[in-house]
């Protein structure tokens, strides 16, 4: 029977009725089997023979609109007790019953629900904890994004899908067994008109000193899509919430608490909460004293535009486990709107197996009026809708369109961490986690290059790691070793930090080195000749002690260029005529040698002994150079560049016009002109 909650038929006076059989309840409404006659006011009586034909029954959530189709869908695989607004009560008469499309089923068993206990006081959180903080700083939202991503391209999930859901359960398996937790799956069977079977996976973290106290988070790994069973990727719903729970256990594992947390991984959420119920009722059993349990059940969905907050969903008996986890996030993320819910109207996730055994269990989400639409669906199905957005295309629950937002993963995972530490007591007086590295040291390597060496932190393995020279960051880098290429004779100094994801350590000791000053030989035999009238040609010999990178040509003791060639000679055109003196330098890395020895030599112009036979103009010249024949001679005109090279010839004959010559091909320099062997100008071009 279903029996509405009101004032006169209150919880606590159901629970206490004698004849009374409660198998479920919510703050609306439960459902239970009497064993003598009773009479409540809005009871409707669902089944006059309550499991005697079936293990159980099925709550399913299912949108008004879609109803219909919905109940003709499964009209020949099974019965409908009870229609409420957005769900179902029916009894399943074949295994090929199918949940709806929206947010999966609710098993009523023939099991007796209890309230959660009341007794249970909860720390109060009004001010931060700095130890706290830290463990919320290691949250990485790149981490848990990756592990989003690996239960996604499993490719289904569905609880039905055994070799899939296997390979999955095996890979939190073994992330679990990383870690400092003990680690169990736990198998169990259920009934779905005919037995099924399912697992959990669960990993313990003993309290140091109340390990029969235990503070539990979990998730269902589990996917569902209605119209494929090897097509459920459900990176929302619900890869997200398990890898908000998997990072969690990687941050507090490293750690001890005075209570023992346990950290699941349920199956068969989608069918029924089975794997979470199979779990509790184990709980019950044993008779084990959870103090509170935190649910993580799709955190992955933001509608675009929205800011991030959270629905907190729970019923009224775990209200204080509520307000002990609304005031651990308006000290820690006081950004973040938490509005409450009793229920999510049109779903249900794993805490409901837990308040349903007598243990208070709370549930955040990205929002019940707007949660994702692709939840369910695959890659181009068709149904996908959500309150405030309607109908629209189906993308699939995959990362992209379903999980849009990592930093809203990431802030409900921190909200987690913060919440089980605040409540398993950390028994540590500080936690560190961002250490930096050690073993800082400089040495000389060779040229004008330091190596800087480092060890990792002993406690804990950085992401990478970032190199300082004088307080500046100079580069990033994986190794714990870096090559630094300095100037000569400057003493520079170094630490390191290391990066765990977003997260930078303090510094490093410091280490300091320079290069030493070596004796770096200069060029020898170094000669300066005339080559071609303004033309001088400086030629040298390499140093025998050792191999420099480059020389610098110095003219009347000042540095002509300031990039070092790698050849042993050069040609300077000074720009007027006169004696030039040289000296060449060697450079090894970024240290220049001593000057070699001093060579001298003129440059002249002998222009105005050119023959005035012919005479070229304009000059400077830019595209065409003119040439005048005052005696009407003939021959072949030749350009030669400043180096002696012809760059291009021409036939004259005797006119008493001007010649042209096209000279726009050549580059800007000075060049000669010569004409029958005679040279007869100099010119510039532009």
């Amino acid at each position: 029977m279903l029996i509405p909650v009101n004032e006169v038929n209150n919880l606590e006076s159901l629970f206490n009725h004698k004849d009374l059989k409660i198998h479920y309840y919510c703050d609306n409404f439960v459902l239970a089997t009497a064993t003598e006659v009773v009479n409540f006011e809005g009871m409707a009586v669902l089944d006059e023979e309550a499991f005697a034909d079936v293990d159980s029954y099925v709550i399913v959530y299912c949108l008004e609109d879609y109803k219909p189709e919905y109940l003709a869908r499964t009209a020949a695989s099974a019965k409908t007790l009870y229609s409420g607004e957005h769900f179902l009560i029916m009894k399943i008469l074949s295994d090929d019953f199918m949940p709806a499309k929206n947010d999966g089923m609710v098993a009523v068993t023939n099991q007796k629900s209890r309230l959660p206990q009341s007794d249970i006081v909860y720390p109060a959180v009004k001010e931060s904890n700095e130890n706290i903080v830290n463990l919320i700083s290691q949250v990485c939202t790149q981490s848990v994004m990756s592990y989003i991503q690996t239960l996604q391209d499993f490719e289904s999930r569905n609880a039905w899908n055994t070799p899939k859901i296997t390979e999955a359960r095996n890979w939190i398996k073994e992330q679990y067994e990383a870690l400092n937790v003990d680690v169990t799956i736990q198998n169990y069977t259920y009934s779905y008109y005919g037995t099924r079977n399912g697992a959990n996976v669960i990993a313990i973290q003993l309290g140091t000193e109340f390990p029969d106290q235990f503070v539990v988070c979990g998730a269902h790994y589990d996917s569902y899509t209605y119209e494929n069973i090897n097509d459920a990727p459900g990176a929302d719903d619900n890869a997200s919430g398990t890898a908000g729970v998997l990072a969690t256990a990687k941050i507090l594992s490293q750690y001890d608490f005075k209570r023992s947390i346990i950290y699941c991984a349920f199956s068969d959420e989608e069918y029924g909460l089975y794997g979470s119920n199979a779990y509790v009722q184990k709980c019950a059993n044993e008779g084990m004293n959870i103090v509170g349990y935190f649910n993580l059940d799709m955190i992955g969905y933001l509608k675009p535009g929205n800011s991030i907050h959270a629905a907190l969903i729970y019923p009224s008996g775990a209200l204080s486990l509520a307000d002990f986890f609304v005031d651990v996030c308006d000290v820690y993320f006081p950004e973040i709107p938490i509005s409450r819910h009793a229920s999510l109207p049109w779903g249900n996730s794993d805490h409901t197996s837990f308040n349903n055994k007598g243990y208070k269990g709370i549930w955040w989400f990205e929002d019940v009026d707007c949660n994702s639409p692709y939840i369910h669906h695959i890659s181009g199905g068709s149904g996908c809708s959500s309150p405030c957005l309607g109908n629209i295309p189906c993308l699939g629950d995959i990362i992209g369109p379903s999980v849009n937002n990592s930093e809203q993963v990431s802030v409900f995972t921190k909200m987690l961490v913060a919440s089980i530490a605040s409540l398993a007591i950390l028994d540590e007086e500080t936690v560190s986690f961002a250490f930096p590295p050690v073993n800082c040291v400089a040495n000389y390597l060779e040229g004008t290059n330091l190596e800087v060496t480092w060890d990792s932190p002993p406690e804990n393995t950085p992401d990478l790691y970032f190199v300082y020279r004088d307080g500046d960051k100079i580069v990033e880098t994986v190794n714990t070793y870096y090559i630094d290429t300095v100037k000569g004779n400057e003493l520079y100094c170094y630490t390191i930090t290391a990066l765990y994801c977003d997260t930078e350590s303090d510094f490093s000791n410091e280490a300091c080195e320079s290069v030493p000053i070596l004796p770096f030989a200069p060029p020898t035999n170094c000669v300066a000749e005339n080559y071609f009238e303004m033309q001088i040609k400086i030629t040298w010999e390499a140093p025998e002690e050792n191999v420099p990178d480059g020389y610098f040509v110095y003219r009347e003791s000042v540095k002509i260029f300031e990039e070092p060639i790698t050849t042993l000679d050069f040609f300077d055109v000074p720009d007027v005529s006169g004696e030039y003196c040289y000296n060449v330098t060697a450079v090894y890395g970024g240290i220049e040698s001593e000057f070699s020895n001093q060579s001298c030599a003129e440059a002249y112009n002998n222009i105005a002994e050119y023959s005035s036979i012919f005479k070229i103009y304009p000059n400077p010249a830019q595209d065409e150079l003119r040439i005048k024949n005052y005696e009407l001679r003939e021959g072949e005109v030749e350009i030669f560049d400043i180096n002696g090279r012809k760059q291009s010839s021409h036939y004259i004959v005797p006119s008493s016009s001007d010649y042209f010559i096209n000279i726009s091909h050549l580059p800007a320099g000075v060049y000669f002109a010569r004409i029958a062997k005679e040279v007869v100008g100099k010119f510039v071009k532009k």
